[in-house]
């Protein structure tokens, strides 16, 4: 966990985030939700809405990664769903919004969001054994090939996520196109939380939202050796 920045929770940052127009709590129908403040759900996450209701944010979340967190330069998946509350299609704009320095004891900067994609390198095919190879050759064996030769990770496409009427999106780890936050400045651990931009093709204002990690539901296992006082 980085040791150069508080650690304050998540819970505490949201009551003073950039957050734009009205804010909204979850559970309402579409088009029947009241205007309040910005709710964390039962689940640890974020809950708001479009400032002209347009659309509802809901559950906004990073899983919770174990003690040591996500790695610097890394990705995380961001689970969420967005609701359209109108008649017309609606377009939702995904990005990765700036930290002030007055934020970095509970922000971790990002540098984008995707759709799709993974940090994984993926695997160069072996090749297939030759039949017809003699006694004195490796069927095995093929052509040398340098590292730079592997396939390169995929780094997913932009975060547009297009909402029919009255439609919706899902997105959790197991989505087949997952939302993931991409190249993070530092490690990102629980209490922490990640800036994102959410920008509305209906016109409405753009809202700037943190994706907290969510907290474990069962207390962290010890280290090994770490034992209360009362045992010595």
């Amino acid at each position: 966990m980085p040791s150069t920045r508080g650690h304050r929770r998540v819970a505490v940052l949201l009551s003073g985030a950039a957050v734009t127009g009205a804010l909204l709590l979850s559970g309402c129908a579409a088009g029947q939700i009241a205007e309040t403040a910005v709710k964390s759900s039962s689940i640890g996450g974020v809950n708001i809405d479009a400032p002209d209701g347009s659309v509802s944010i809901r559950n906004l979340s990073v899983p919770y990664p174990g003690i040591e967190g996500y790695p610097a330069g890394g990705s995380v998946p961001v689970e969420v769903g967005l609701y359209n509350n109108t008649s017309e299609p609606i377009a939702i704009r995904v990005s990765a919004a700036a930290v002030t320095d007055t934020d970095r004891e509970t922000l971790v900067q990002a540098e984008s969001v995707v759709l799709g994609g993974s940090d994984e390198t993926a695997a160069a095919p072996s090749p297939e054994p030759d039949p017809t190879a003699g006694p004195e050759t490796d069927a095995t064996a093929g052509p040398e090939t340098d590292a730079t030769d592997a396939p390169a990770a995929d780094p997913g496409r932009e975060a547009i996520i297009e909402l029919p009427a009255n439609g919706w999106a899902l997105f959790t780890t197991d989505s087949a196109e997952p939302l993931r936050v991409t190249g993070l400045a530092e490690t990102l651990a629980a209490g922490y939380a990640v800036n994102l931009l959410f920008e509305f093709s209906d016109g409405s204002a753009p809202l700037v939202v943190p994706a907290p990690v969510n907290m474990p539901l069962s207390p962290a296992p010890r280290a090994p050796g770490e034992h209360d006082e009362e045992e010595h």
